[in-house]
């Protein structure tokens, strides 16, 4: 959790002025100090996790420190809307067993959000299974009752990570490279928020940074966002370990949620050894070809079986000598 100092303000004024929140109004914070001989009322701190998982519930707490002019409410704002404010009612005095103060409770609706009042005091609210719209900047708001109408504020920010649908997908590769090829491969990370980091690995070493490009990042209906990163490497005999690469593509979500999805090629045969073949793959399937398909594949003319013409006078003349 992390907790956010604030700054305090205070000014003589009427409930219809700078302290007034009954309306939907950006708060506006005070630099005048408070009237002499008054301490007013000061929110020292908010406790707001920096992140939060999609589908939990999350408490917000406004901390306030005591104060002796009564207090005339405490509001809850988000990127500058308010969904939540407590008046405090004073109960009027000659009742003795009536409460010392009432207070009323105004929760306004904002899209993607639903909350409820917390059981730790009138500052404590709680977000009921946060989505992706509920990140943002929460502010805790107090103002004093008559005569200085003190007003206070704190915010802090929440992030909320919704994880990827799937593990990194990875697609565009061969099961088999020659050193000096050069492999490309795409790395898609589906519907994440924040939008991931993404770094590639072989053989569980960092590829330099300047090899990795973001291809697109596609914003979703539901806020999230896919992102697609291509890596361009030249093969060298040094990415073969025992004839084997591991290429692994790693995606960061937030500050701790890491998810990351390896596959393995081969150092390819010489062309011209017993039993070459080549396996193309991609991320869905693959298939094999002999040498004889791949110059097919690769556009180069076939080649064409020429018999010695000796062998073919014989031929001839065996077929004509038949048909005497």
């Amino acid at each position: 959790m992390r907790k956010a100092n604030g700054t305090q303000g205070g000014s003589e004024a009427s409930r219809s002025t700078g302290g007034e929140c009954g309306g939907r109004r950006v708060p506006q914070s005070l630099t005048l100090p408070p009237a002499a001989g008054t301490q007013g009322a000061r929110v020292r701190g908010v406790e707001v996790p920096q992140e939060a998982r999609a589908g939990e519930d999350v408490s917000l707490r406004c901390l306030v420190d005591p104060w002796p002019d009564p207090l005339y409410s405490l509001a809850w704002w988000k990127d500058g809307e308010q969904i939540y404010r407590v008046a405090v009612v004073p109960t009027p005095p000659g009742d003795p067993h009536a409460l010392p103060v009432r207070s009323m409770v105004t929760v306004f609706a904002l899209p993607g959000l639903s909350l409820k009042r917390g059981r730790g005091g009138l500052g404590h609210v709680v977000l009921q299974e946060v989505t992706v719209a509920a990140s943002g900047n929460y502010t805790c708001e107090a103002v004093a009752d008559f005569p200085t109408f003190t007003q206070s504020m704190v915010s802090a920010n929440l992030t909320v990570v919704d994880p990827p649908d799937t593990r990194p997908i990875l697609a565009g590769y061969k099961g088999r490279y020659y050193p000096g090829e050069l492999m490309t491969v795409t790395c898609t990370v589906l519907r994440a928020s924040p939008v991931p980091v993404v770094t590639w690995f072989i053989n569980n070493r960092k590829v330099q940074a300047g090899k990795n490009k973001v291809l697109e990042v596609r914003a979703e209906p539901d806020l999230t966002s896919t992102l697609v990163t291509r890596l361009t490497v030249h093969l060298k005999r040094e990415h073969f370990q025992q004839g084997v690469l591991n290429l692994t593509c790693g995606a960061r979500t937030g500050r701790s949620l890491w998810l990351s999805n390896t596959i393995t090629t081969h150092h390819a045969r010489h062309r011209n050894a017993p039993g070459y073949s080549t396996h193309y793959q991609g991320g869905a399937g693959g298939f094999d070809f002999d040498p004889g398909q791949e110059r097919l594949l690769s556009g180069a003319p076939p080649r064409v079986s020429r018999i010695p013409w000796r062998w073919s006078l014989l031929f001839a003349s065996t077929v004509l000598h038949f048909h005497s």
